[in-house]
């Protein structure tokens, strides 16, 4: 028997989404969704030059922001403009020419407040041959507190040969007492397959005091190639083991995960998405970083502790696919989506939605 069953209040949610490439575009011929999705007008997936232009221009901001994280916002316009033309080359990279179908764009939108005890929500998006979708969530999901029970959420993915998927979902918000549980499963049909994927945990309402006061948090992620595995993480996070303590988040309160399989990923791609994040994390700029953590945990003030902390994988090439995966520890929501963005645009995938700000920058 489900939790939901076991609970009178609690609710299966469900948003299936199915795209599929229709002559020179993308569209979107199934979407179902019950109570409380809700899925806006896509948009996107236009003719040829209103599409290349607007994908390169938000492409060009993502990136953009990520230099300005990395104390390199005061750029002059020929440096954007150099890393607008490296957007155009990535672009070219991912093969996103004037004859390719652009992302189609979709929102998925709730009306909930949040997930209570034994909500479940069940996400299944397919991309079918040669289409491209880039899917986002709205707001922020917030797990409200549970006297019993928890909350759920199953994604299912599959992309087609050929195709291509950007979904960055919204951060998760713990509530004090609350309990989530998260289970992603990835399937690309081969090699030509491509996909970026990313989220985000924050540790509670941080602007309310609330730090890892949840009961229970577990979000597992599984990708495989064919049926070849290529990345599989496990998050299990219990209060009572000390998250804050030396080897877990160290003072650090939001988790970004971002993982890329794409054929066009290159060594020199690699290297320039491992410095980006080198330069935030304060590496070979301040060699305070690791000095700060041993610091923190005997009880002393830091002298200097960077804004994030992490990096990135190399996952290997399993047939013919290229993979990495990013972990970066933060102290806001809104920096790591910028960041997490930032890496999506230089690994060839267009930033739909761009977020001019947030209402939820104390979480």
């Amino acid at each position: 028997m489900s939790t939901a069953a076991r609970n009178r209040y609690g609710r299966i949610s469900r948003l299936e989404l199915t795209a599929e490439r229709s002559g020179d575009r993308t569209v979107l011929c199934r979407a179902y969704a019950t109570s409380p999705f809700r899925i806006m007008k896509p948009f996107g997936g236009d003719a040829a030059e209103g599409r290349d232009v607007r994908v390169g221009q938000d492409d060009a901001a993502a990136v953009a922001g990520l230099d300005a994280l990395a104390g390199r916002g005061d750029a002059p316009a020929a440096g954007q403009d150099a890393l607008a033309g490296r957007d155009s080359a990535a672009m070219e990279r991912a093969g996103q020419g004037t004859d390719d179908p652009s992302f189609l764009q979709v929102m998925a939108m709730s009306s909930s407040a949040g997930l209570l005890a034994g909500d479940e929500q069940r996400l299944s998006i397919e991309v079918g041959r040669d289409a491209a979708l880039s899917v986002e969530t709205q707001a922020f999901e917030r797990v409200h507190r549970m006297e019993e029970g928890c909350a759920r959420r199953s994604v299912a993915i599959a992309v087609d040969h050929g195709a291509r998927l950007r979904f960055m979902q919204q951060p998760v918000v713990p509530y004090a007492d609350s309990c989530f549980v998260g289970t992603t499963n990835i399937a690309l049909q081969d090699a030509t397959s491509a996909i970026a994927f990313g989220e985000v945990l924050c540790c509670g309402r941080v602007a309310r005091g609330e730090r890892f006061a949840f009961t229970r948090f577990e979000n597992r992620i599984s990708l495989c190639v064919g049926k070849t595995p290529i990345y599989a993480d496990t998050t299990v996070l219990d209060p009572r083991d000390g998250l804050e303590d030396l080897g877990m988040f160290e003072g650090f309160t939001h988790l970004g995960t971002l993982v890329v399989i794409a054929p066009w990923l290159t060594d020199t791609a690699f290297e320039e998405v491992r410095e980006h994040l080198a330069l935030l994390c304060g590496e070979g700029s301040a060699p305070g970083g690791l000095r700060s953590r041993r610091e923190a945990s005997s009880g002393e003030e830091p002298a200097y502790r960077p804004r994030f902390l992490g990096g990135v994988t190399h996952l290997g090439t399993v047939e013919g696919a290229t993979g990495w995966a990013v972990k970066l520890f933060g102290m806001q929501a809104p920096e790591l989506q910028t960041v997490l963005d930032g890496v999506a645009a230089q690994c060839g995938f267009a930033d739909g939605f761009r977020r001019i700000g947030s209402s939820s920058v104390g979480v």
